[in-house]
Formats: C-alpha cells, sequence, structure tokens
C-alpha cells in the first residue's frame, strides 16, 4: 500500500491540522480548542482486524495524538537540556504549555486526567540542565497518567501509532533533506509511537502482542537508522524508510503477514 502524504496547513514549526482532526477536536473538546492552531493531525484509520472488533474512538484518538506531541517535545527538552548541546531549541519546553494542552485540556480533563498545566509550566520555566531534567520527569510521569486515564481501546492505541508513524514522515522533506527542527520533531515523534505500541504488548492478548512485538521491531529498525537528531543542520534522510514502516504497522494491526 503506498501512502500519499497529506496537504498541511500548518501551524507552528510541527504538524498539520486535519479535517479530521477538526471533527474530533471539535466533538470532544468544542471548537475553542481548535482554534488554539495546535499542531495536530489524527486521521482515524477502519477497524483493524488483529484488534478486538471495536472501532477506534476519534476523540481519544485526537487526546492520545495531543498527549503524544507533549510527549514528544518533553523527550526533545530533555535531549537538549545541557547547555550548549548542539542543535537545541529552548521552544521544545514551552510548546506543550503554549500550543498544545490548551487544545486538549478539556477533553483530558473531562476524561479523568490530572490538570497537567502546572508541570508544563514548569517545564517551560525551568533553566539549567538540573531544573530541565526533573522538571522533564515529572512531565513524562504526568503524560503517564493522563494516558491510563484515557482509557484508550487497543484499536485507539493501534490507530494512533499508525498515525504518528504517517506524521514523523509527514516532518521529513521529501526532498529528502530536512531542516534541523523538523528533523527533531520527526524523530521524536517516531520514538513516541513506540513507546505508544508497547502498550498493545500488554493487553493479555496474544495474537495482538505478537503483532505489537512486530510493530516495535520495525519502528526499532527506522529509528537505529535515523541520524543523532543533535545537530543544528539540514539533515540527510529518506522518508520512504518511514513510510516503508508505517505499512508495516498498518499490515500488521490488519492481522496479516
Amino acid at each position: 500500500m503506498t501512502f500519499h502524504a497529506r496537504r498541511p496547513a500548518r501551524f507552528g514549526r510541527m504538524g498539520s491540522v486535519s479535517v479530521l482532526f477538526a471533527v474530533a477536536l471539535g466533538s470532544a473538546m468544542g471548537s475553542a480548542a481548535f482554534a488554539q492552531g495546535v499542531r495536530l493531525t489524527a486521521p482515524i484509520r477502519p477497524a483493524l482486524a488483529v484488534i478486538p472488533a471495536e472501532a477506534a474512538s476519534a476523540d481519544k484518538v485526537a487526546l492520545l495524538h495531543g498527549l503524544a506531541l507533549i510527549e514528544s517535545d518533553v523527550r526533545l527538552a530533555l535531549l537538549f537540556a545541557r547547555d550548549g548541546a548542539p542543535g537545541g531549541d529552548a521552544a521544545h519546553g514551552t510548546h506543550p504549555i503554549q500550543q498544545t494542552w490548551p487544545a486538549v485540556k478539556d477533553g483530558l480533563m473531562a476524561a479523568g486526567a490530572q490538570d497537567l498545566g502546572p508541570v508544563l509550566e514548569q517545564l517551560a520555566a525551568a533553566k539549567g540542565e538540573q531544573s530541565i531534567r526533573a522538571a522533564g520527569r515529572d512531565a513524562l510521569t504526568a503524560l503517564v497518567k493522563a494516558r491510563a486515564a484515557l482509557a484508550a481501546t487497543p484499536a485507539d492505541i493501534g490507530a494512533s501509532v499508525l498515525d504518528l508513524t504517517l506524521g514523523a514522515a509527514e516532518m521529513i522533506d521529501a526532498s529528502g533533506t530536512t531542516p534541523a527542527d523538523r528533523y527533531q520533531d520527526a524523530w521524536s515523534l517516531l520514538n513516541v509511537a513506540r513507546t505508544e505500541a508497547d502498550l498493545l504488548m500488554r493487553t493479555g492478548d496474544r495474537a495482538l502482542a505478537r503483532s505489537a512485538e512486530k510493530i516495535v521491531m520495525a519502528l526499532d529498525d527506522v529509528i537505529l537508522l535515523m541520524p543523532d537528531p543533535a545537530v543544528g543542520a539540514p539533515v540527510d534522510f529518506d522518508r520512504a524508510v518511514i513510510i516503508q514502516a508505517a505499512t508495516r504497522v498498518e499490515t500488521l494491526l490488519k492481522g496479516e503477514v
């Protein structure tokens, strides 16, 4: 199967807002959230055969995507926490509270998640390696709890993993040379997709666990091929590698070998 890049309407430096995501946010959080102009995209895939019969929830996949974007920025903030680390961007610490959290706050809190605002504000205000690392650890712990509060089904998580993988591919320039900040976003987003795939291995369903293990391996293979994200110059990398991994992810989620 060939995946065609969507035509993104850019908001900030990362991601796009698709029509389906607008619908998801509109129903989950109201139109005010969409007006925040956050960097999200969450097309909802059909029900996947290896996953129990329920279809993915557009609302939950959109919220999972928002949490993934926050986690992606937190991971990058931690990566570049060391003073003078090459390629670092202080905006990784401020994007979550300024851009992503406002768009997903109402939906997440309605689902029973705690208010992430305080920990994300702490991260945005952190200065120096130790302070950033402490705030980042607190944020990652809060994100784990928020994801658990969503009570996402395997179908939701599977759709999210596939969408995040495709989102990472979109961040890579079709020319093969990608600006450093967008490459870093792609690298981090793919790592978050891999983390979400881990969750599919813990459902107790043996068939799903076997497929999830292969999904994790497929994502690991790509991540190992990707250049170091700690760079300050454009990066040469072919996004076809990530698109091929997305094809593999979708095939496995469908229960095909």
